[in-house]
């Protein structure tokens, strides 16, 4: 084969097949053992290339023959501490991983230990969870409790626990804290939780609940933040105790108080004003003046002497007054009974002028 204006010249009997471009080039590559364009140059015999072959461009071998790699046959990696096509020219100081550059870079190295990044591994990677991208510094896992950032170099609040890896938001709250942001405190009523020998209180980062479930002595709600009524009987040690869920006093009610959280007063009409804890039913009976199974009803202010009536019906303990009568002493006698008297039926003892009969109500007869 032939190149050159008039096609005058041979091309060199190392191309592959002979074969070269009008300038000389040879297409198709060279022959075992020879590099460059026109497949002028030989492999260097002292860099033991594999099969004598080595790179067209730059003679560096593909492979070597011995191994690991040397000055006397470069390979895709160098020694450690030697960049370069035949590996000759010394890394730069630096902290490359085993001391490696990249071969045709040497200002850049090949790998960085871990916790480092950059050309020449002299950064270090801040708070990843498992180091960081050797070339940018991006923590590619994430960051560790508290940082935030493609780089983990920003600190979440300090009253988060840990914060979301791109905004800051607060995902946790650290003892104590609780809302979007942590901003807010749990209640102090909440149960604490002993963690390594330190009292730590918790709750819901949204709705103040206590994590435990429990309030402190005389607290109650879900936050804990209820404190037990002032009317709540208190346990051996002086504590008023409630139920942590309704606030009912566990130990029932002071004398004179009723309700669920014992935050009724028993009536008046109650003896004493003593009732029962939950339904202020009366537990001594009635007061003088009342009467009923919850001393509603009132004696009639027509009773007899001591205005007494019997607290299980209402009768009149000393009879009624005169000009009344039943039990109750809630009826008028008639108004034709003489000086408005009559006996406990409502008979009259004796009639006004004319009329006549037991309640003086029938009119005397007339003589024709």
């Amino acid at each position: 084969m032939y190149y050159g204006p008039t096609c005058n010249s041979a091309c060199n009997a190392n191309c592959l097949g002979g074969i070269c471009s009008r300038a000389g080039y040879c297409l198709l590559g060279c022959n075992v053992g020879f590099y460059g364009d026109q497949c002028q140059l030989t492999c260097q015999s002292s860099f033991k290339c594999n099969d004598g072959t080595c790179g067209r461009v730059s003679g560096i071998c593909d492979d070597c023959q011995v191994s690991p790699p040397s000055v006397n046959c470069p390979s895709a990696v160098c020694p450690a501490g030697f960049a370069g096509d035949a590996c000759t020219t010394p890394c730069p100081s630096r902290l490359c991983l085993f001391n490696r550059s990249d071969r045709y870079s040497p200002n850049h190295c090949t790998a960085c230990p871990q916790g480092s990044y950059g050309s020449f591994c002299n950064m270090t990677c801040l708070n990843c969870k498992s180091g960081c991208n050797q070339n940018t510094g991006v923590c590619d896992d994430g960051c560790k409790d508290g940082w935030y950032g493609q780089t983990c170099n920003q600190q979440c609040r300090s009253e988060c626990a840990s914060c979301d890896q791109n905004s800051g938001e607060c995902v946790t709250c650290i003892a104590g804290r609780l809302g979007l942001n942590c901003q807010q405190s749990c209640s102090a009523f909440c149960q604490m939780t002993v963690e390594q020998g330190v009292n730590m209180l918790y709750c819901d980062k949204t709705t103040g609940a206590c994590r435990q479930g429990v309030c402190q002595v005389g607290y109650w709600r879900a936050d804990c933040n209820q404190a037990c009524h002032t009317n709540c009987l208190t346990d051996n040690n002086g504590n008023r105790v409630c139920e942590i869920l309704d606030g009912r006093c566990t130990f029932g009610c002071k004398d004179t108080f009723y309700g669920t959280v014992c935050n009724e007063t028993c009536s008046i009409r109650c003896k004493n004003r003593m009732c029962k804890n939950y339904a202020n039913n009366c537990d001594l009976g009635c007061a003088d003046g009342y009467y009923g199974d919850s001393c509603s009803g009132t004696c009639s202010s027509h009773c007899g002497g001591d205005k007494k009536c019997f607290a299980n019906n209402g009768t009149c303990t000393q009879g009624c007054e005169l000009s009344y009568y039943t039990p109750r002493c809630d009826t008028p006698c008639a108004n034709t009974c003489l000086d408005g008297t009559c006996d406990a039926t409502g008979g009259c003892p004796d009639c006004k002028r004319s009329p006549v009969g037991l309640n003086c109500r029938v009119q005397r007869m007339q003589n024709i």
